[in-house]
């Protein structure tokens, strides 16, 4: 796995993670969180209803309600590389939107 894929990775966790957090706040989010706000909603559009139940059992809770992938294996009856390859999968999938998007917030705020 190559530095940026890493880097990759973690702008889409992160963008997930605050998935209940961006919803909950939203009157009010600065303006850089309400940005993201909308660029993961618009790349969750993108996703089948079923793709986003999946990612949504993983990050769309409370952060110290979070069950982690063994947890979430288990309640699916999937073994934990069945499901990662599954979450990593789906992950994949709205991860070009989401890069391109942020990208481009960056190049903007940068002038």
């Amino acid at each position: 796995m190559t530095f940026q894929r890493i880097g990759e990775s973690r702008v889409v966790k992160h963008m997930l993670s605050n998935w209940l957090y961006y919803e909950q706040n939203i009157s009010e989010l600065p303006e850089e969180s309400l940005r993201n706000f909308k660029l993961l909603y618009t790349a969750l559009s993108q996703l089948s209803p079923e793709e986003r139940l999946f990612l949504g059992e993983k990050y769309h809770t409370d952060k110290s309600k979070r069950l982690n992938d063994q947890q979430l294996a288990d309640k699916r009856g999937l073994t934990i590389k069945e499901y990662r390859q599954q979450r990593i999968a789906i992950e994949k999938k709205i991860a070009p939107y989401l890069l391109e998007q942020t990208e481009a917030n960056i190049q903007l705020m940068m002038g």
